[in-house]
């Protein structure tokens, strides 16, 4: 994990939805248009285990657990994670870094991410995933 990538996750924690321009209505409209792009690209399906990277508030998760899925959505920064865990109780927030994931292999059905992987050491994020 970046440490500069965490700080600044802090400090706009307060705005974050705001600053990544989720928090208008057209924003809300962009995130619902993404969420069901990416439950079907990656045909989650009731029953299957998930894991979102980068979770951040939590806009996306919300969407994604309606799915049906078992959904664990990890994030750097508790701050983000706090206000994730305010907008339901479907999902299971955790502190997480997807370069360093703490699960055992094959453990989920599939990967998801929105708006996350230029936060990260993509090759070392993939060879975890």
């Amino acid at each position: 994990m970046k440490q500069s990538e965490l700080k600044h996750h802090q400090e706009i924690s307060k705005n974050a939805e705001q600053i990544w321009g989720w928090g208008t209505p057209a924003g809300q409209t962009r995130a619902l248009r993404r969420a069901a792009l990416i439950k079907g690209a990656g045909k989650l399906a009731a029953g299957n285990r998930v894991l979102e990277i980068g979770c951040g508030t939590g806009i996306f998760s919300v969407e994604f657990v309606k799915s049906g899925i078992q959904l664990v959505s990890i994030d750097i920064c508790q701050e983000l994670l706090d206000q994730a865990k305010l907008k339901t109780t479907e999902v299971h927030f955790m502190l997480g870094d997807a370069e360093n994931l703490s699960f055992p292999d094959n453990h989920f059905d599939a990967v998801i991410a929105s708006s996350v992987l230029h936060h990260l050491d993509v090759d070392r994020t993939l060879k975890e995933i």
